[in-house]
């Protein structure tokens, strides 16, 4: 897997070209001597997503064009694989979705690496610019910056436990997530977006100041996200770095929501 992670990071660099690294991750899926040979669909988007933690969230249009292209090309699904995701032809054929797995392989990774690396941020940009692609529905991954945001600015009961707890890391995750999407997520917030159960309730520290039944994002979180950022901005003993991320948060958010 190591070398078609790096046939990936070749493409976004230049050396090849979009069809050559296709043409191989694909010959696998398509052409083996042996099961122990054969690649699946699954397998295939894993090296994309594992590409992309190691590319820098600045440089990751080309993986983004990758996977648009991958998607056009409608690459048969085992039927092991559709079996064990629960997948029907239908829902395979439609244009419409996303790519099968992607989603849950992106959780999985965010989960495998450390929340303190560059690959976190990485993974996180990657979901916000697949958020974000308007030639191809390649996923709405804006449950996931909710975790982040909900993460960096509300599970913690003030802003001196911010600073005095929080990781410089999670308040970049949420930076990046609001200056690559924060027109989406700013829109999922003026049409009051709501997830499933319990995965899109609000932090401790939100508890006192938004309703505990939210769901999902609304204009009071966004209004609360930007206060709490503000705050911790404004407060004397933040280090210069983690200024800087809320500054560019905060601009991130007064632009989206014009």
């Amino acid at each position: 897997m190591r070398t078609d992670v790096e046939d990936v990071m070749a493409y976004c660099q230049g050396v090849k070209s979009i069809d050559e690294v296709l043409d191989t991750l694909l010959e696998p899926v398509h052409h083996y001597k042996s099961e122990s040979e054969r690649r699946t669909v699954y397998e295939v988007w894993l090296i994309i997503v594992k590409a992309a933690e190691e590319t820098p969230f600045q440089e990751q249009e080309p993986i983004v064009c990758l996977c648009e292209t991958l998607k056009q090309r409608k690459v048969p699904i085992d039927e092991e694989s559709k079996r064990d995701w629960r997948l029907n032809d239908d829902e395979l054929d439609d244009d419409s979705q996303p790519p099968p797995f992607l989603g849950a392989i992106i959780r999985e990774e965010l989960d495998i690496v450390s929340d303190h690396s560059d690959a976190y941020i990485n993974l996180c940009a990657f979901s916000a610019y697949l958020t974000i692609c308007s030639t191809a529905n390649l996923g709405d991954y804006c449950l996931h910056a909710l975790w982040m945001i909900r993460e960096a600015f509300e599970d913690h009961e003030s802003i001196a436990d911010l600073v005095l707890h929080q990781s410089i890391t999670k308040i970049r995750a949420a930076r990046v997530w609001l200056q690559i999407a924060g027109s989406r997520l700013n829109k999922a917030c003026l049409e009051n977006e709501e997830f499933f159960g319990k995965m899109g309730t609000i932090g401790k520290g939100a508890q006192s100041e938004l309703d505990e039944s939210i769901k999902g994002f609304t204009i009071g979180r966004w209004q609360f996200w930007h206060s709490r950022i503000e705050g911790l901005y404004q407060t004397s003993r933040l280090d210069d770095e983690m200024r800087q991320e809320c500054k560019l948060a905060l601009q991130a958010m007064n632009e989206s929501g014009r």
